[in-house]
């Protein structure tokens, strides 16, 4: 946006309008013309990192790549714009009747390119670049010259790769142009590769976003139409590492919002499913990532419910031979629906005797240990006798505190506590944790476990109910510490066992995929896979084969094994038989005992990659496998792109002098990383900029304007700027 006394932008007419075909599309001050000493020096430049050099000196630019040089260009940035578009039109607008004026004019103009580009960095003046000085109209008339392209396009990768999503999109809305150039130049692997990064950023930045994306943007970037291009680009032998690396993060991302784009091209999903065969985890990673959120729009939510009615009938007319067969090995009495039933039965019987001695303390110690021996321990009911003038049946009030009995746990936790005695602390916890956990009260439930855990910090069920509704890596390190507990009951046991393995699958991609990007990470993300692969491997040997979270552990096994052993898989992936076989038992005993099979997102991600993986090895399989352990060597180019490459490279926005961090080193992808930039971000919204405004009480806090510091405020800031600001005195 404009800043304080912005006049020349508020002065113009219309904003510019891309022109492809022909020069002048800046505008200009009448008749304006360079020094010819100016012009002379960037003709006998050599290289790009020269001629950018020569023209921040004759335009008396500040270093662009420092903190200093931003915020002096912050302070003026109408006077820096003015003179870049000056130097910009006239170079236009120059005549290339020779070949000397043809060169300068290029080099102008390139040279303008690249310093607007430089200020991508920061994200204030990247918005303003893009908002006032029109930087695509600047950009994009210059692909029409082949001897730019490439450089225009490195200028447009280091745009993307800085951009916020505003200025991502704005560069989306132009992917035609450069699909346009891509299908031009097929054997050109310098473009493919900077045009494809230029896509996978920009383009990402209207796929990938958690909310669907706009449809009228989405139309305008043509997705069917991408997917082709960069299928046909990763296909070919002189594909880089990084367009490989680019197209796989973009189809990943992708697949989510475009799931009907990817149906309909199958080989973008067979590229996927290929990556999980590989040899590199982080690609592995990627392709699992992708399969499961193709999956999300079609997925349905899992079904748990079980319906006690239909599970009563079928265990009384009689299980199937190969159910009795399975049941019977593994141990009747074990298994989950013996276990239900009788403690229903037992649960009943305790309702009716509770009647004839009104002991709630009594009632609420057996309660407590049903409770631990199944999810439906506690099942709704009442006392219940019938009208003799209607024939319905009524609850009844038997003068007992409640009516219903699931009631009963709180009245039963009291009398417990009433009677203070140490040893039923713990049963009476644990009944107030079933009634907020079956009343959706999670707060308060972990409220109490935690204090209980500070009590007795050896009972399992309070690990359990922390497991329930909570983030990845406190439900994770809760259930580890929960299997640690002696005497865990079997339904506690496999509970924290699935917690666990669901929780670490979440980190371990989550993980992984960040490894993709930043190389961070990887052997974390390995070891979540690992524990999660561990755990689930000891719930399907161990857990009875009719209980019913048998089938997500089983999606989760699945999935843990491609990323931890996908490239030692057999092609007929055999290794999967045991699990198969485990899923089809399963699926068998959820029919008969009347229980849904949920079609979820993990079902279908499971059912895609066991169905389909062995013929997407077959496309995919030789060209996946050329980027694994790959060297990331550079491609041959000429040397002024290298020059402006290396230029570009010197965003450094720390200290004066020292240089840029350098992610990988590539020379096709700008080296910056703004998670490893030393400049200062907004402390509310993470904003990165040159001109933060410091917080006045502790000198700490950086924020982007007033709004962003009254939300950190109210939010969090309040409670530590006092603190902060002791500290500093």
């Amino acid at each position: 946006m404009p800043g304080p006394g912005s006049k020349k932008s508020k002065a113009k007419a219309k904003k510019p309008q891309i022109n492809r075909d022909g020069p002048g599309s800046a505008l200009r001050r009448p008749g304006y013309a360079p020094p010819q000493n100016f012009v002379d020096n960037v003709y006998s430049a050599e290289g790009w990192d020269a001629v950018v050099d020569t023209l921040c000196a004759m335009l008396d630019l500040p270093d662009v790549t420092t903190r200093n040089g931003l915020k002096k260009i912050h302070k003026d940035f109408e006077s820096v714009h003015s003179k870049l578009d000056d130097v910009y039109a006239y170079a236009r607008a120059m005549s290339r009747d020779t070949e000397i004026a043809a060169i300068v004019q290029d080099r102008l103009a390139c040279a303008v390119v690249a310093v607007y580009a430089s200020m991508s960095v920061d994200s204030i003046l990247r918005d303003r670049v893009f908002r006032e000085a029109d930087f695509l109209a600047k950009a994009l008339p210059l692909l029409d010259n082949p001897s730019l392209c490439h450089v225009v396009l490195q200028a447009l990768t280091a745009a993307t790769h800085h951009g916020g999503i505003f200025v991502r999109q704005e560069i989306a809305k132009k992917t035609s142009v450069i699909l346009q150039l891509l299908d031009e130049q097929p054997d050109d692997a310098v473009s493919a590769e900077l045009g494809i990064s230029v896509i996978s950023h920009s383009v990402g930045a209207v796929v990938q976003n958690e909310d669907a994306p706009d449809p009228k943007l989405l139309k305008t970037v043509d997705m069917p139409r991408v997917m082709r291009t960069m299928l046909f680009f990763v296909r070919k032998p002189r594909s880089s590492y990084t367009l490989v690396h680019h197209a796989l993060g973009f189809f990943s991302g992708a697949s989510q919002h475009c799931s009907k784009d990817f149906h309909a091209n199958p080989s973008a999903i067979n590229l996927l499913l290929a990556c999980v065969r590989t040899k590199d985890i982080r690609m592995r990673a990627e392709g699992v990532a992708a399969i499961l959120r193709l999956h999300i729009s079609d997925g349905k939510p899992d079904d748990t419910t079980q319906d006690m009615q239909k599970l009563m009938a079928a265990a009384g007319r009689g299980w199937p031979d190969h159910l009795v067969e399975a049941i019977m090995d593994y141990g009747m009495m074990r298994s989950e629906t013996f276990v239900i039933l009788t403690t229903a039965r037992e649960y009943q019987k305790l309702m009716m005797e509770v009647v004839q001695s009104g002991d709630l303390a009594w009632l609420g110690l057996r309660l407590a240990d049903l409770i631990g021996r199944t999810e439906y321990s506690i099942a709704q009911g009442g006392w219940q006798v019938e009208d003799p003038r209607t024939g319905k049946r009524e609850f009844q009030d038997v003068g007992l505190p409640f009516i219903m009995w699931q009631d009963a746990l709180p009245h039963c936790a009291k009398a417990l506590r009433a009677r203070g005695r140490p040893s039923e602390a713990d049963p009476a916890d644990i009944l107030d944790l079933k009634w907020y956990i079956m009343k959706s009260r999670m707060v308060e439930a972990h409220a109490m476990a935690h204090k209980a855990l500070e009590r007795s910090p050896h009972i399992g069920f309070y690990y359990y109910v922390l497991t329930l509704g909570a983030e990845q890596a406190d439900g994770l390190r809760d259930a580890k510490k929960g299997l640690k507990c002696p005497n865990l009951t079997p339904y506690v046991r496999f509970g924290l066992l699935y917690r666990a393995a669901e929780h670490a699958a979440d980190m371990a991609l989550k993980k992984l995929q960040d490894a993709m990007i930043s190389g961070k990470n990887l052997e974390e993300g390995f070891a979540f896979a690992m524990s999660a692969l561990e755990d689930s491997n000891t719930f399907i040997r161990e857990a009875p084969p009719d209980t019913r979270s048998m089938k997500t552990v089983i999606y989760i096994n699945t999935l843990m094994m491609l990323l931890v052993k996908g490239n030692e898989l057999s092609s007929d992936l055999k290794e999967l038989e045991f699990t198969n076989a485990k899923l089809k038992l399963a699926d068998d005993i959820a029919r008969f005992l009347g229980r849904p099979i949920s079609q979820t997102q993990m079902r279908l991600a499971r059912a895609t990659i066991v169905e389909r993986l062995p013929k997407a090895w077959q496309e995919w399989g030789d060209v996946v496998s050329r980027f694994v352990d790959h060297t990331k060597a550079e491609l041959s180019a000429e040397k002024a792109e290298d020059d402006l490459t290396t230029w570009l490279a010197k965003l450094e926005i720390g200290d004066e002098n020292m240089m840029g961090h350098h992610d990988d080193g590539h020379r096709t992808h700008p080296a910056i990383n703004l998670n490893d930039v030393a400049l200062y971000r907004c402390s509310w919204c993470g904003n990165p900029s040159a001109i933060l405004r410091k917080c006045r009480g502790c000198q700490k806090a950086r924020y982007c304007d007033s709004d962003c510091q009254k939300q950190h405020w109210t939010k969090s800031h309040k409670k530590t700027c006092a603190k902060n600001h002791v500290e500093d005195e």
